[in-house]
C-alpha cells in the first residue's frame, strides 16, 4: 500500500463534508490547476496535509485529518504497452 504522499497519482479533487457545509477543491474548478499532497510536523507526529495551487500560487492548504473524499485523475495507459 501507498501512503498518499508517495503515491504519483494526480489529485484531481479533495472534499470534507460537514453538516451543513462542505470545503475542499477541484482541480479545473475555481482556478485550481494542481492539488499535491505533503507532510507537516504536528504535535506527536507527522499530519498529511494538500496544497491547493492556482498556477504558481498557494492558495490554500487542507488537513486531511478533515477530509471525507480524495479523488485522483485517471492516469492515461498506453493501449500498445505490455
Amino acid at each position: 500500500m501507498t501512503t498518499m504522499v508517495h503515491d504519483t497519482r494526480p489529485i484531481k479533487s479533495a472534499w470534507a463534508y460537514f453538516e451543513r457545509s462542505q470545503v475542499g477543491a477541484a482541480v479545473g474548478t475555481n482556478g485550481v490547476t494542481r492539488i499535491e499532497a505533503y507532510l507537516e510536523s504536528g504535535q506527536m507526529a507527522y499530519v498529511t496535509w494538500l496544497q491547493v495551487w492556482k498556477g504558481d500560487v498557494l492558495a490554500m492548504r487542507i488537513n486531511c485529518a478533515h477530509m471525507t473524499e480524495i479523488n485522483y485523475a485517471e492516469v492515461p495507459t498506453d493501449a500498445n504497452a505490455v
